[in-house]
C-alpha cells in the first residue's frame, strides 16, 4: 500500500512524500528505509529507480519513504542557486540534512519504527551519511554512487589521467578493459578542454599528470575533494553498517578508489573506516537498468541482514583480491572482506 504524506521542516515548510506500507498479510518488520533524492532530482529517482526499489522492499515487509526536500519536487521552498554546480555543491555540504532529520522523526513516530535505514544515490548518498549522526535509530547506510568530489567534470586536474596512467603502467590489458568507464560527459569535458587549451597544450598536460602519479610525495587530495564526509564516516562506521554500492562503469567508483581509498592508504591515516564496497557488474552510475536491479536488491538485503561485526574492518583492499561471484549470477564484486 502507498499513501501520500506531508510533514514540516524546521522552517515550517511543507514537505511532500510517498510512504510504502507493507500489507497486513506480510511480515511487517518495523524497519523503515528512507530514500534520499539523488542530488537535485525528484523523489522517484532516475528512471523511477526509487519507486521500483521501495515497492519491492515493502513487499518484503519494510516500510519505505520517498520525499522531496525543500525546493525540490512538490515540496515548498525555493532553490536560489542559478548554477547546477552550486546546487550540487550545497547538497554535498549538507543542504538537505535538516529535512532528512525531520523526515526520520516523522517516519519513526508515525509508523512506530524500531530501526531506520538511510539510502540514496549520488547526492542522496552524501546526504544520508551527513544526516546519520543526527537521526534516531539508524542501523545501516546504503550509499549508491557516492560522490567524493564536488565536481566530476574537471578533466584538467589530472585525476582521470592519473587513473588510467596507473593502470597503463601496471597492466595494459586492465587499462584497455577499463577505458570503457569514461562516460559521455567525460568525452564532452575532454572536448571542452581541447577547445579551451588546444590539442597540443592538452597533450602536454598528460605527461605531467603521469609524473605526478609516480611521485611518492604526490598524495594530496583533489582540489574538489569533499573532506567533510571523512570525519563523519569514521564516527558513524563505529556503530552503523555502511555499504557503498557502485556500478562497474561508474566513474565515481574510480574517484572513490583513487581520491579516497588509495590516497588515504598512501598518507597512512590513523583514522579507521569500516565499510563494505559492492560493485555491480556492467552497471553505470544510475544503477537503473533492469539487468542490474536484481543484483542491487540482493546487495541491499545483504547489507540489511548482515551482522554489524561483519563490517568491523578496514574497508580498502587491493582490487586484485576480489572477483565477481559473491552473489547469484556472479555479477557482484564484494570488496573489503578479510582474506
Amino acid at each position: 500500500m502507498e499513501e501520500p504524506v506531508i510533514f514540516k521542516n524546521k522552517n515550517n515548510q511543507e514537505l511532500y512524500g510517498i510512504a510504502h506500507i507493507p500489507s497486513e498479510n506480510e511480515s511487517r518488520k518495523k524497519i523503515g528505509i528512507i530514500f534520499l533524492n539523488p542530488g537535485p532530482g525528484y523523489r522517484t529517482g532516475h528512471n523511477r529507480l526509487y519507486v521500483i526499489l521501495a515497492r519491492k522492499l515493502s513487499q518484503k515487509g519494510f516500510y519505505c519513504l520517498r520525499f522531496d526536500p525543500a525546493g525540490l519536487g512538490e515540496s515548498e521552498g525555493e532553490v536560489e542557486e542559478a548554477m547546477l554546480f552550486d546546487l550540487f555543491t550545497s547538497i554535498n555540504q549538507g543542504r538537505f540534512v535538516h529535512d532528512t532529520i525531520e523526515a526520520a522523526n516523522f517516519f519513526i513516530e508515525k509508523y512506530e519504527l524500531r530501526e531506520l535505514i538511510l539510502t540514496g544515490l549520488c547526492g542522496g548518498a552524501m546526504t544520508a551519511l551527513l544526516a546519520a549522526p543526527h537521526c534516531q535509530k539508524v542501523s545501516s547506510l546504503i550509499l549508491m554512487g557516492f560522490p567524493v568530489l564536488f565536481s566530476s567534470l574537471d578533466i584538467g586536474s589530472g585525476t582521470q589521467h592519473a587513473v588510467y596512467a596507473r593502470r597503463t603502467l601496471r597492466n595494459c590489458r586492465a587499462w584497455i578493459a577499463n577505458f570503457n568507464v569514461i562516460s559521455l560527459d567525460s568525452y564532452r569535458g575532454l572536448i571542452r578542454k581541447i577547445k579551451a587549451y588546444g590539442l597540443y597544450e592538452l597533450a602536454a598536460l598528460l605527461p605531467k599528470a603521469l609524473l605526478r602519479t609516480l611521485k611518492k610525495d604526490s598524495h594530496d587530495f583533489h582540489p574538489h575533494f569533499n573532506k567533510l564526509f571523512m570525519d563523519v564516516l569514521e564516527s558513524v562506521s563505529r556503530d552503523i553498517k555502511i555499504g557503498f554500492i557502485f556500478g562497474e562503469h561508474d566513474r565515481w567508483r574510480l574517484f572513490f578508489e583513487v581520491e579516497f581509498e588509495q590516497k588515504k592508504m598512501c598518507r597512512k591515516y590513523e583514522k579507521k573506516y569500516s565499510y563494505r564496497k559492492f560493485i555491480i557488474k556492467e552497471a553505470d552510475h544510475l544503477l537503473s537498468s533492469q539487468t542490474c536491479q536484481k543484483e542491487l536488491l540482493d546487495v541491499i538485503e545483504y547489507i540489511m541482514h548482515s551482522n554489524k561485526l561483519d563490517f568491523q574492518f578496514e574497508g580498502h583492499r587491493s582490487a586484485n583480491d576480489f572477483h565477481f561471484g559473491n552473489f547469484p549470477g556472479k555479477r557482484v564484486k564484494l570488496c573489503g572482506i578479510k582474506p
